[in-house]
């Protein structure tokens, strides 16, 4: 098993530590009477999550220079992307999924997962056990920094695009997914939901009546 850090080695991890404590995707209650008003936006800087509108809000406090986490959501639990993340803490050692095409990672460890006691042909994490592929060594980022606490460069660069117009910029971090109780012991990562409108290519014209 990994070396749990000691408390001298956890003091610069703090902005981690509130990440994985936060719960995501509540109803911001600024903006409960506005649509797309979930919380799925961390800032680092704040240590806080917010909702798109939060980050689209001109006034203080402005996050406009500050680094923020785009929290997504797969069977119940948080994801961010591994080129977000990457940015903040090294993610090389925590097992990845693949969902269009983007890499990304579980804050927590996946509540619906038993340790596992035997893994063919894998691997196990370091601290819960629950299986993952080699050469991986953790299944979270709460697993690895259990053990080797916060390590990576510090960006001063946002990793969310701050809103230059009104809230059209915050789609992107308004997409979540909400899967069917069958579908939650699956281990493949379905696609994000498009915020896109799907347009129709073109509106069918009756022939003019002679």
């Amino acid at each position: 098993g990994g070396r749990r850090r000691s408390a001298a080695e956890a003091g610069g991890s703090a902005w981690v530590e509130l990440l994985l404590r936060s719960r995501f995707f509540g109803v911001c209650e600024e903006h409960k009477e506005t649509r797309k008003s979930e919380e799925n936006i961390y800032c680092v800087d704040c240590g806080r999550r917010m909702c798109p509108h939060c980050v689209a809000r001109p006034a203080c406090p402005p996050h406009s220079n500050h680094r923020l986490l785009q929290i997504r959501r797969y069977v119940y639990q948080d994801v961010c992307r591994v080129h977000d993340m990457q940015k903040l803490l090294d993610c090389s050692r925590v097992q990845t999924y693949t969902v269009n095409g983007a890499k990304v990672v579980l804050l927590n460890p996946r509540t619906q997962s038993k340790p596992s006691k035997s893994n063919t042909g894998g691997s196990a994490c370091e601290i819960c056990r629950r299986s993952i592929s080699e050469p991986n060594r953790y299944c979270s980022i709460a697993c690895m920094v259990d053990v080797e606490g916060a390590t990576g460069c510090n960006p001063s660069e946002p990793f969310v695009p701050t809103p230059t117009a009104g809230l059209e910029a915050s789609q992107s971090p308004s997409c979540s997914f909400s899967p069917r109780p069958s579908d939650a012991g699956r281990d493949d990562f379905h696609p994000w939901i498009s915020e896109k409108v799907h347009r129709r290519k073109g509106c069918p014209r009756r022939a003019p009546l002679f």
